[in-house]
């Protein structure tokens, strides 16, 4: 060992052996989901649930059976895999060699020949990301890795849909972008069907818990949960000062329980027992195993009351009463977003359940469309399968060769409404809700029924061709399947404006991509920017998109103490300030507030005043209390002169 580690009798110091072994309990607390590391009953039964195979194997060597030697390990508990070849994985390397030879042929074509380059980088981007949400797909037990499977759908989505705008450019290849195009396609759903596999061969079948926060996050919420309760009840000392506020507010959530009759809430205001108490809810879950999440499912619901009560109480006493003297302090407050935060983990325990149905086959998934979330799950059939019929018909059309695109602008739109359908499927996929009793994913959803609704009423009188009567007719019923049906529940306007504008840009940069693969005229490069009327704003035509519009992020408002008191000051010192900085801008460039209340708080961005008389403000030194009430003393001034007044 070091020698700065040891002493001189070469013995290691109290206070290093001490905090090592403090810590390494603590991380054995963390890995194994333990409450006390020095406990042998609970580190044993962790290590069991944690290696069950071995534990077995122990348990007959105790009864004196046969040594079983050579056991083959357990599959890992987060990637269940079936024996077996299933039909998303046999589509899935199909589907690989299809891509991979779509993107080699546009990359050899003499066509092609200064974009080869550029080709070879989405060929090998294409397939590197379709083998990484195939391996989070696999592990879709775990929510992370479940959005991370649907981040790789996204962005071959995005793939596809340019590869479509650049066949628009490029007539001679127009057939192999849109080929490779249904294919990313394909690719985007096998990465769909192997989540909902992988949701199965994990376990949950009908009745199953998925649940949106992985169990590793869980536990973290848990530590946090602890350590913010802790420093409210001041089991641990913080660097804040605040005059004994958070202790203050500790007192009055004690009181606020006893006068509300939760007395036996005030015992989970104990760190200690708090944490043994979510030890019993959390130490079933060693891993995410399907028989662990069925017991924390069956458990939790229980004692979820007894917490949602504490944050209700402990709620309220943050927001406090009109006229209330006693403020709530920020302990209390962190205490009560992180109790929020771990109630929050289980608030949709029957999510991603809508995945199932794209891995049962239609005999198995039938009896469950009648018992459990009908609307929404036949709502994701429904989008699917219309969605490909939609672009079979699309296809056709392009297909065509007394078809011109040029002459055809709305079958250009098209192309953006099937790109549309996909994202509205998968936030079906995701969600919990329905039309009638709509969620957070579905009201999104309902955003691009308004945009299918626009296209279909602009061509209701000018159905000439049979592929447009019947795109029409696929996209009515979409629009009516997305469209919320319960009143009040609708999008706000502020949120369809940011939905407008958010599709705009996206439109904006996909553009620029296109244009990288093609060299060609500006009829063409026209049709690029139809799309976009789609979403313009209503009652305003559609004009001609600026490229050099963006998004401009505004710059951070800082607020300090010492930045507050130098505008106060000038106020105070000026009686004809106060008047000159109402609704105007102070040195800082930010409208100030005129304060309503003495503890009201203008709020003032940076100022790049330089401190008076060229000294530096000295910052209060730190533990001492600032002097409530005491009028500020007038500041000296220098004339021209130079002398003080």
């Amino acid at each position: 060992m070091d020698d700065q580690t040891r002493g001189r009798g070469g013995a290691v110091p109290m206070e290093l052996a001490s905090t090592a072994r403090t810590r390494f309990d603590e991380f054995l607390r963390r890995q194994l989901g333990i409450s006390d590391a020095r406990d042998p009953l609970q580190v044993v039964g962790a290590l069991r649930k944690l290696y069950p195979s071995t534990a077995s194997r122990l348990d007959e060597e105790a009864k004196g059976l046969s040594i079983r030697f050579n056991e083959a390990p357990l599959p890992s508990a987060t990637s269940v895999t079936g024996s077996g070849e299933t039909p998303g994985m046999a589509q899935y390397r199909r589907l690989r060699s299809a891509l991979e030879a779509d993107l080699t042929l546009l990359a050899e074509h003499p066509s092609n020949r200064e974009f080869k380059g550029a080709l070879i980088g989405w060929r090998d981007a294409t397939l590197a990301e379709l083998a990484e949400g195939l391996d989070s797909a696999e592990q879709a037990a775990d929510p992370s890795r479940r959005d991370r499977a649907f981040y790789s759908v996204r962005k071959l989505g995005n793939y596809a849909y340019v590869a479509r705008k650049v066949g628009l450019l490029n007539p001679d290849l127009s057939m192999e972008y849109r080929r490779l195009a249904a294919t990313l396609d394909a690719a985007a759903m096998v990465l769909r069907v192997r989540v909902g596999e992988g949701l199965y061969q994990a376990g949950f079948a009908e009745g199953g818990t998925v649940f949106e926060v992985a169990l590793a996050d869980l536990r973290q919420r848990r530590e946090a949960l602890i350590a913010s309760l802790e420093r409210l009840t001041g089991a641990i000392s913080g660097d804040s000062e605040d005059w004994g506020d958070g202790e203050a507010s500790y007192g009055t959530l004690l009181d606020e329980l006893s006068q509300q009759g939760h007395h036996d809430l005030r015992a989970m205001l104990n760190p200690v027992s708090m944490a043994r108490q979510l030890d019993l809810l959390l130490n079933n879950v060693a891993s995410q195993a399907p028989e662990s999440i069925q017991e924390i499912a069956a458990t939790a619901p229980v004692e979820l009351v007894h917490l949602k009560q504490l944050r209700e109480v402990a709620a309220g006493v943050v927001a406090g009463s009109e006229g209330s003297t006693r403020a709530a302090s920020a302990p209390l407050s962190a205490f009560v977003q992180k109790l929020n935060l771990f109630i929050e983990a289980f608030a949709r325990p029957g999510a991603a359940a809508r995945m199932l149905d794209l891995s049962l086959p239609f005999p198995f998934a039938t009896p469950q469309l009648s018992r459990v979330d009908t609307e929404g799950r036949s709502a994701v059939r429904e989008l699917i399968s219309r969605r490909a019929e939609c672009a079979a018909e699309l296809d056709a059309l392009f297909a065509d060769p007394d078809f011109d695109p040029l002459n055809g602008v709305h079958a250009v739109q098209l192309d953006r409404l099937l790109f549309d359908i996909e994202r509205a499927t998968d936030l079906y996929l995701m969600g919990t809700g329905t039309s009638s009793r709509p969620g957070d994913e579905e009201r999104r959803a309902s955003l691009y029924a308004s945009v299918l609704l626009r296209w279909a009423e602009s061509r209701r009188d000018n159905l000439s061709s049979t592929p447009d009567s019947r795109l029409a007719a696929h996209l009515f019923a979409l629009a009516a399947l997305l469209k919320i049906k319960s009143p009040g529940m609708p999008p706000t306007e502020a949120e369809a404006h940011q939905f407008r504008v958010e599709q705009r840009n996206m439109e904006l940069e996909w553009n620029q991509l296109a244009l990288q693969f093609s060299r060609t005229g500006a009829n063409r490069i026209e049709l690029l920017q139809r799309p976009t009327e789609l979403y313009t704003e209503p009652g305003i035509p559609a004009q001609t998109p600026d490229l050099s519009l963006a998004t401009q992020v505004p710059p951070p408002l800082r607020v300090s103490v010492d930045r507050i008191a130098d505008v106060m000051e000038d106020v105070f010192e000026d009686p004809t300030a106060a008047k000159s900085l109402r609704g105007k801008t102070p040195p800082g460039g930010a409208p100030t507030a005129r304060p309503s209340t003495l503890n009201a708080t203008p709020t003032v961005a940076p100022t790049s005043r330089r401190p008076r008389n060229g000294q530096r403000k000295q910052s209060k030194p730190r533990g001492t209390a600032p002097v409530r009430g005491k009028p500020r003393t007038p500041k000296s001034k220098t004339d021209e002169s130079g002398q003080v007044h």
